[in-house]
């Protein structure tokens, strides 16, 4: 009878700043509308030095690494690269390990793979971000995460 009361308190609304990630998810079948003048954006912005594409295929979790492939343009070759920064946060270099390494010309294409490990300590539950760096390069990449 005491907290009875409670359930006609209204909540607060959420704010969340411009930008912030978040998980969210909706445990039915759902069907979202979008306003007919509200048209979904695609932003393209001009190509950095540095991308990175993780290889959702080739994920093995009892391999214990994280495979990508990164793209260096513009840049001299070089097979040193390492993770610097873990959702906007900078932390100790962690190894980035070349596996494969092609020459081109402006870009240059690597298969890499990162100790899972090593980053798990600095992730957390759900959407991560992570920075790699490749010859003052910097390029950053979302992966969502479950523990």
């Amino acid at each position: 009878m005491v907290l009875w009361p409670a359930g006609f308190l209204p909540g607060r609304r959420a704010v969340l700043d411009v930008g912030t990630v978040f998980d969210a998810s909706i445990p039915a079948d759902t069907r979202v509308t979008v306003a007919a003048n509200e048209l979904p954006t695609l932003k393209l912005t001009d190509r950095t030095d540095l991308d990175i594409d993780i290889l959702y295929d080739d994920i093995d979790s009892k391999d214990g690494t994280l495979p990508f492939e990164l793209t260096l343009c513009n840049r001299p070759f070089t097979r040193e690269a390492s993770v610097t920064a873990v959702n906007e946060k900078e932390v100790r270099p962690i190894l980035v390990t070349i596996i494969t390494g092609k020459q081109g010309d402006p870009c240059h294409t690597f298969g890499a793979r990162v100790n899972l490990e090593s980053l798990r300590a600095h992730f957390n539950a759900g959407i991560n971000r992570f920075t790699v760096t490749m010859s003052e390069a910097v390029a950053t990449t979302v992966l969502n995460v479950e523990m």
